[in-house]
C-alpha cells in the first residue's frame, strides 16, 4: 500500500527527526509519541499529528544509513515543514546542513513511497534500498 500527500510551497527538513527533535523536556514525549505512530503498525509511509505538527515518516528499507545525502541512525526519514519547527522547546534548527536536506517547495508537490523510494512530485528521489 503506498500513501500518497500533497507538500504546500514552503521549507521543508528532509532528514533523521533526531536531528532535529529536542532530547530534553516535553520533547521527549514528542518524540516518544511519534516512534509510537512509527512503530505501531508496518506502514512505511506515512503522515501522523503530534502537538500541532505534521510529520511525515518513512521507514527506510535499508535500516541505518545514507541516503542521497541524507543520513539517519534511527532507520527513520522524515519531512516536516520549517513553519512548524519554530517551538525551541521541540526542536533544534541546525544551522549547516549536513546529513539532511532543506527542501524549498514554489508550489504544491504531491509525494509518496515506493518500494523504499521515497518519491517526490518534482523528480527528487531518496532511495533506501541501498
Amino acid at each position: 500500500m503506498s500513501n500518497q500527500y500533497v507538500l504546500n510551497p514552503g521549507k521543508y527538513f528532509l532528514g533523521d527527526p533526531s536531528i532535529v527533535i529536542q532530547k530534553k523536556g516535553i520533547a521527549t514525549k514528542f518524540i516518544n509519541q511519534m516512534w509510537d505512530k512509527v512503530y505501531e503498525d508496518s506502514i512505511r509511509f506515512k503522515k501522523v499529528m503530534i502537538d500541532n505538527v505534521n510529520i511525515y515518516l518513512m521507514k527506510s528499507m535499508a535500516g541505518d544509513g545514507m541516503f542521497e545525502g541524507i543520513g539517519t541512525d534511527s532507520g527513520v526519514i522524515c519531512i516536516i515543514c520549517f513553519n512548524d519547527m519554530q517551538n525551541e522547546l521541540l526542536f533544534h534548527i541546525p544551522k549547516v546542513e549536513k546529513g539532511f536536506k532543506w527542501l524549498i517547495l514554489d508550489t504544491q508537490v504531491s509525494v509518496f513511497e515506493e518500494n523504499g523510494v521515497l518519491k517526490f512530485q518534482n523528480g527528487l528521489e531518496i532511495n533506501t534500498n541501498l
